[in-house]
C-alpha cells in the first residue's frame, strides 16, 4: 500500500529508514527509473514508498511525524511555496493544486 509519493529517491529512502528505525518495514518503487541516466524523467507518480496493509495506519502517522521532524530541523513550514505562483505546497506534493506547476519536467518525458 502506498503512503508516500516523493519527487525524489533520496526523500523516499530518508522516510524508508525513519519506518524502518520505528520498527516497520517499506520498500521504495520507482527509485532506479528516477535514476536511469540518460532516460527521461518518468510522468506516473513519482517515487513511492509503500508498506504492507495491516501496518498502513501507523505507517500514516509516522510520515506525519517524519515531515514535521524534517521541517523543524530545517527551521522551515512544513511545506515548500510553488515556485510558479507562491501557494503553499506540502513535502511530497509533486504538482501545485492552484497552478498545477510542477517538479517533474514534463518536456523530456
Amino acid at each position: 500500500m502506498t503512503i508516500a509519493i516523493f519527487p525524489t529517491a533520496y526523500q523516499a529512502e530518508l522516510l524508508r529508514g525513519y519506518l524502518l528505525a520505528q520498527g516497520i518495514e517499506s520498500v521504495v518503487q520507482g527509485a532506479l527509473l528516477e535514476m536511469a541516466p540518460g532516460l527521461p524523467a518518468p510522468r506516473w507518480a513519482g517515487v513511492q514508498v509503500q508498506v504492507r496493509a495491516p501496518d498502513a495506519a501507523t505507517a500514516a502517522r509516522l510520515v506525519a511525524e517524519h515531515d514535521a521532524l524534517h521541517a523543524a530541523r530545517h527551521g522551515r513550514p512544513l511545506g515548500d511555496t510553488c515556485l510558479a505562483c507562491g501557494n503553499p505546497l506540502q513535502p511530497r506534493d509533486l504538482r501545485c493544486a492552484a497552478c498545477g506547476w510542477t517538479w517533474i519536467d514534463e518536456r523530456a518525458s
